[in-house]
This record gives C-alpha cells, structure tokens and sequence, in this order.
C-alpha cells in the first residue's frame, strides 16, 4: 500500500511472536512458550479418532470496532434516504457504492463501500455472505427491555478490550477463561499431530484460541523464528541453571522449552517447500499475516493436521476522528487482503475446505460526532471461502432510524444476532455435533435459531 497508508495497518505494526517470546524470559512463562505441550498429550492419547478429512477457520479482527455500517449499505432509494439521515456527514455517496444482489430479496437494492471490488466480486460470485447487526448478546433482547434496565447485557459494553474480549470468548455473561475456537478445538479428536497445536496465531495474540487443554501456537508473519531467550548472558545462565535443575517446574520449563525448539525446526522447515504467493497479497499487516495463513495451509499435508483455526488481525478501526479519510484505506486493505487469500486457496485447491470471517468488538454509532463515528453495539460480519452459501444476507438488516426499533440511543444498534450464532453457524461446518455445539456456546439455547445457516 501506498505511503499514506495508516501505521497500524503496515507490517510489523501488531505484536509479533518475536516480542511475544521475548517475554518468556522467566520460568513463570514457560507455558507460553510452550503452549502447544498440552495440546500434544491430549491428542497423542486419540491416534485412531477423529476427523479424516481437513477443515479449516480464519478470523480476521477488526481491531478497534469497525464501522461495517458503510461496508454494507442499502441503495434503494427509501432505505438510501433513511440511512443518509442517520449517518448525516459520514454517510457514503449513493452512487459511489459497488452493487451487489443478494439471491434473497428483502424488497431493498445493497450495495458495498467504493473501496472493496474484491469483496463485491466474492459476494457475487457466492464465496461470500453476509450477516448484518451482530453483537454479544446473552439472550435475545428488545429495545424496551434495553432502555428500562430489565435487560441482561453483556458487561462493559462499549469498552474496546472487554468486547475483544467478549467477541472472542462467546460468553456474554460472566469471564471466561477460554475462547471458543479454543473450547471446539478441545473436542476435536487428533485435529492436530503432536506436538503441533491446532490453534495458530500470527503476529497477533489474544483469547479466541485458549482452551482447556489446547492453546495457541504464535507465528510471524515471516515464518518461525528462533527462541529468543539468550540475548542477556545473565538469563542465559538462570536458564541454563534450571534446565540442570531437577525442580520439577524447572524440569517442566525446560521440556517446554525443547518442545517448542522442536515445532520452530518442524515449520520452519517445512516451509521451505510451501508456495511463495509472492506478489499477489499487499504489503500490509493484514495482508502478509494472510499470506502466511495460505503458506501454512498449503502445507497441511505434510504436517498431518485435520483442523486448524488461524487468528489475524489488523487495527485502526476505531475512526472517532478522520473517519472519510481513514475508512477507505482500512476497507481497501481488507478487501484486497482477502481477495488475495481467497485466490491462494484456489491456486492450491483448499478453497472448499477454508471458511475466513470477520470479528469486531463493536460497531460504530449511525450518528456522527462531526469527525467520526463512537463507539456502538451491533454490527455486520462476513463469511468467505467456497464452502459458504455466499451472494446472500442472513438475517435482517437493521432499521436506521432513530425512532426505530434497533436504535437504543446515540445511535447504537441493538444486536439481531448473536456472537454464539455466528460461532455456532461456523463450528457445526467444522464438524462439531449439536450437543458439542452446545457446551462450545452455553448461551446458544437462549435464541430461537442455532445456525444462521451461511455455510454449506
């Protein structure tokens, strides 16, 4: 991307496993350097079980809340006129919108924003599908019950780390220690060979794919990178010291340590042989941790694995200020992002067998505050890759206006789906039976449809 391309989106701009690892210089980080330990005795146990075939999950976060509200917009000349009305200054130019046509009329005319041909293109040709106004929700709510304070909401809305927070770990009514991915990963039998985890982060960390007994491995965008422990001579020696020692925690840290030397060498390796894709991603953030995905994915053969699920994530979306300046360039990013990945699953055949879908931990508000947009509730996610029931919306678009029943002030949107039913939609295509789907998602019961029925 060009210059003036937001620093957040440049590579290099996240926390990378470099800086992760170099946190591990402490025997009280053992189990993050060696996240995958627990993972290779809970799957070495299950040799002969489990799926044959490969599936695989990308999420993609939108760090900051984006404000999808002017990623999909209505067109028709009614709807166009009442979301202009509510988004005043920040409302899209009608005829700068892409068209697409969903297979599913609902009596309005859609269109996506200017900067994203790749997404208009995924979405016409099925690979790609929308689900509008989606929100943790513990159980399905009312405007009324909202503005009365009956209702039972998630805890903190509007704050950006506990609605990361909350995206991830799909339990709106309580912490919770373990993200969902990281909860369906524990009940897949051998998705993975030991001692390789089956939940892989690039360059970015977070809940999603903490579980039980499964717990992420953490890559670079660039690939596996050495065990950066020894650049003070001081912790070298305390470290060699405790891999001497016969403590048991010392003895721990260091088969963690060793474990972990030994999944380096093993990637490592093996991407020597993996496609380059050089060229056909952009040179961003996003971009090269998407890159690296596909690479990891082109070699899931030789590495054994039946499942896996990729955690990527790329900031900037929280547009308070500058937001017509900034939009386009984080939505032209994401657009091509995925539009290149979406290509590198089809150059290497995976494209039936890889589902991407967006994150956010919030939308935006309608109103303007004169620069931007605030922080809301509701917003839309997509879903991409060719097994999704694609050129479609799954579920109802919001009303805009105020006095409607979804606005519950400020412009905020009172969630029509949520993040349980869109995880849920996509855990039972990665093979999860219901009563399984169930204990992933505990709040699922709570709302009338299990699956939004976006994947095939």
């Amino acid at each position: 991307m060009s210059a003036s391309v937001p620093h957040s989106l440049r590579r290099g701009s996240d926390l990378t496993r470099r800086h992760f690892l170099r946190l591990a210089g402490s025997s009280a980080a053992a189990a993050a350097i060696g996240p995958h330990a627990s993972a290779m005795r809970v799957f070495s146990s299950r040799e002969n079980r489990g799926p044959k075939d490969y599936r695989a999950l990308v999420c993609v976060f939108l760090y900051g809340g984006a404000d999808s509200l002017n990623l999909l917009v209505p067109t028709s000349p009614a709807e166009y006129d009442v979301y202009r009305a509510a988004r005043g200054d920040l409302a899209e130019a009608q005829g700068s919108l892409l068209p697409i046509q969903p297979l599913t009329p609902d009596g309005a005319t859609y269109g996506v924003h200017g900067a994203c041909p790749e997404l208009q293109a995924l979405f016409q040709a099925g690979r790609l599908a929308f689900t509008p106004n989606v929100g943790p929700l513990v159980r399905p709510l009312t405007k009324a019950q909202v503005l009365t304070g009956l209702a039972e909401t998630p805890r903190n809305l509007f704050s950006h780390n506990d609605q990361q927070t909350q995206w991830q770990v799909a339990h709106a009514d309580g912490p919770r220690t373990t993200g969902w991915a990281g909860r369906m990963l524990d009940r897949i039998a051998n998705a993975s060979p030991a001692p390789l985890s089956p939940g892989i982060s690039i360059d970015v960390t977070g809940q999603l794919l903490v579980g039980a007994n499964v717990q992420p491995y953490v890559l670079g965008a660039t690939g596996s990178e050495p065990l950066a422990l020894t650049d003070d001579p001081g912790r070298r020696a305390i470290i060699d010291a405790m891999m001497r020692s016969r403590n048991a925690i010392a003895e721990e840290f260091a088969r963690t340590q060793r474990e972990s030397i030994e999944i380096d060498d093993l990637i490592g390796q093996t991407l020597l042989g993996a496609p380059d894709f050089a060229g056909l991603f952009p040179d961003s953030s996003l971009g090269q941790q998407l890159r690296m995905v596909a690479r990891m994915i082109s070699i899931r053969a030789q590495l054994g694995v039946r499942r896996q699920v990729f955690f990527v994530g790329t900031g900037g979306f929280d547009t308070h200020d500058d937001q017509l300046a900034l939009l386009p360039l984080l939505f032209r990013n994401l657009s091509r992002s995925i539009g290149a990945f979406q290509g590198a699953m089809d150059q290497i055949g995976e494209a039936q067998n890889v589902t991407g879908f967006t994150h956010s931990e919030f939308g935006r508000t309608l109103s303007s505050n004169g620069q931007g947009s605030d922080h809301g509730w509701g917003g839309h996610s997509l879903a991409f890759g060719g097994a999704v029931r694609g050129q479609d919306l799954y579920g109802a678009m919001p009303d805009l206006s105020p006095t409607g029943p979804d606005d519950i002030g400020e412009g905020r949107l009172l969630p029509g789906r949520s993040v349980d039913q869109f995880g849920a939609t996509l855990a039972s295509w990665f093979g999860l039976a219901a009563p399984e789907v169930d204990l992933v998602f505990p709040n699922l019961g709570n709302f009338a449809s299990r699956d939004l029925g976006f994947m095939g």
